[in-house]
């Protein structure tokens, strides 16, 4: 790190320790919200993760940031959320190392953790971590914590108030060192972010960690929380069931496992914002917008191979534009929740990859698609059991992720049922309870869902007549162009969003409209209590 860049990095750290009067009175205004104060402030926390002096937000903005990047929506949220920044040149430098000193820095300042110093972990303390929100002792005459961390380093503050968090190291001499300069490990970032959301490590399962080759890497106490992070979903491992936990840790691999952890964490809230555009935006129903599904695949059982015959045939006669551009097909007749959820089973309806069937996670990373539009459970969601067959959903995604970390994932909710076909555990009723609460898990997790059940209801609340083929869940020519018309309108608005562009395709020689588009762009904001805010507001 640049000696401009640590000066620019000390400088901001004491703006963002001591609230501006004009950051105050934001909070003053926030207050007229009740009973939680939700407020977006910059925190001027450009420096945070990445000490050079920032010079854009958004994840579309860096140059080597394309839309692609499977961390480019944890890049494009946390900038635009004006947590993370780039470099001078316009860059983001994704695959670069974050030292330790920077670590502390996000954990100090980003997460707003408590002041103060805590005495690093002995090797058997498994005690809870520290609450971010308890008040802890002030540092003003406290000595310094790490004996390689002297007042003087521009990261010094940050450090003694991430300690709780990011512990030192013991030496042989009996005193603690941080090592501020050597390159933080992804499981040094795991425990911090497991301890910031307060997890019990008391509830660790270290069987979570029984699929891991390089599990036996982990410290003996970081293992607790390793396995607990893994457990609520803010880490999945690698594709060929890897943790790393020695690895250094990128700054895009930071980004998205900041933005998991900040998802799962009852303080801080996920929402969308304006951002008014100048766009040209082709036609919902043209091709333009089929390139969105290049190197993807949908997975599903007959109601997906209903699906891929009308693709195929459209496809025939599509030219240089075909329907959902390359996408592949996975399917099955009858394949289920209970099968993609439960360890292989050879003996059962299991879907088939270059002639031999295998686990869906499997099947996905051979396949090396970089997207998944999932339709499963049919004929499997029975009203006595809604639950079982969402916790079956969650499983199949946490296989999915574990060995496909940087795959896309994308829920199509299930279609209707025609109103003659219902049957007592398989109709409506229990299909709408079946999709809201697969829609709840979807926003749990941070997973795009495609409503691509109510454009195919008719007035009875069923499958509309016009679009059935047989008088029961399945689907005929004129509800499958429905469907692709409704993915395609999905495209539209991710298109809309800034968050795809096509590659091949350019807006020239569509139809369509030049418009002032309002783009939503999803942002970050810690909530904050009242007396917070009031606290804060004064900090003058």
């Amino acid at each position: 790190m640049s000696d401009a860049a640590r000066v620019f990095a000390a400088n901001m750290l004491v703006h963002a320790l001591a609230p501006a009067p004009a950051i105050a009175r934001v909070f003053a205004c926030v207050r007229v919200f009740a009973p939680t104060r939700v407020f977006v402030v910059a925190f001027a926390l450009a420096f945070v993760l990445f000490s050079a002096p920032p010079v854009s937000a958004g994840g579309a903005a860096f140059t080597d940031v394309e839309t692609k990047h499977w961390a480019f929506d944890a890049i494009d949220v946390l900038s635009d959320s004006g947590f993370v920044s780039g470099y001078p040149d316009g860059t983001f430098r994704p695959d670069a190392n974050v030292e330790r000193q920077e670590a502390a820095a996000i954990i100090a300042n980003l997460f707003n953790a408590a002041a103060g110093p805590a005495a690093p972990e002995a090797v058997s303390d498994l005690s809870p971590a520290v609450s971010a929100a308890a008040t802890l002792a002030t540092t003003a005459n406290a000595p310094p914590a790490f004996i390689d961390v002297p007042e003087d380093l521009w990261s010094y503050e940050s450090i003694e108030r991430a300690s709780p968090y990011l512990a030192g190291k013991l030496t042989p001499s009996g005193v603690y060192a941080f090592e501020p300069d050597r390159p933080a490990t992804r499981e040094e970032i795991i425990v911090a972010l497991a301890k910031f959301n307060e997890y019990d490590v008391h509830a660790a399962n270290l069987s979570e960690l029984s699929r891991f080759s390089d599990a036996s890497q982990l410290t003996v106490n970081g293992k607790w929380y390793v396995a607990l992070a893994i457990e609520h979903g803010i880490v999945s491992g690698f594709a060929d069931q890897t943790l790393r936990p020695r690895a250094p840790v990128t700054r895009a691999e930071v980004c998205l496992l900041l933005i998991k952890a900040l998802r799962l964490n009852p303080r801080y809230e996920f929402a969308e914002v304006s951002v008014e555009q100048s766009l040209f935006v082709p036609e919902a129903d043209s091709g333009f917008y089929d390139d969105f599904f290049n190197n993807s695949v949908f997975v599903g059982d007959s109601i997906t191979l209903g699906l891929r015959t009308y693709v195929l045939q459209k496809r025939a006669s599509d030219g240089d534009m075909p329907t959902l551009g390359s996408a592949r097909f996975l399917a099955e007749k009858s394949y289920g929740l209970t099968t993609s959820a439960n360890p292989f089973n050879p003996d059962w309806i299991n879907l088939t990859y270059q002639g031999a069937p295998k686990p869906l996670e499997s099947i996905l990373s051979e396949m090396g698609v970089t997207s998944v539009f999932l339709m499963i459970g049919t004929n499997e969601h029975p009203g006595r059991d809604v639950s079982k067959f969402i916790n079956q959903y969650n499983i199949t995604l946490n296989k999915i992720t574990a060995q496909n970390p940087r795959l896309k994932i994308y829920v199509q909710l299930n279609t209707p049922i025609a109103k003659a076909g219902e049957l007592p555990t398989i109709n409506n009723e229990n299909m709408d309870a079946f999709i809201e609460a697969l829609k709840a898990l979807c926003v749990r997790r941070g997973i795009k869902w495609i409503d691509t059940n109510a454009p195919l209801k008719g007035a009875d609340k069923g499958m509309d007549p016009l679009y059935s083929s047989d008088a029961y869940i399945h689907i005929n020519e004129a509800g499958h162009a429905v469907w692709v018309r409704t993915l395609r309108a999905f495209a539209m608005s991710q298109y809309e969003k800034g968050l795809w562009s096509s590659g091949r395709l350019s807006p020239e020689g569509f139809a369509g409209r030049d418009v002032q588009v309002t783009r939503r762009k999803l942002v970050v904001s810690p909530l904050r209590t009242e007396e917070t805010i009031a606290n804060t507001s004064t900090a003058d």
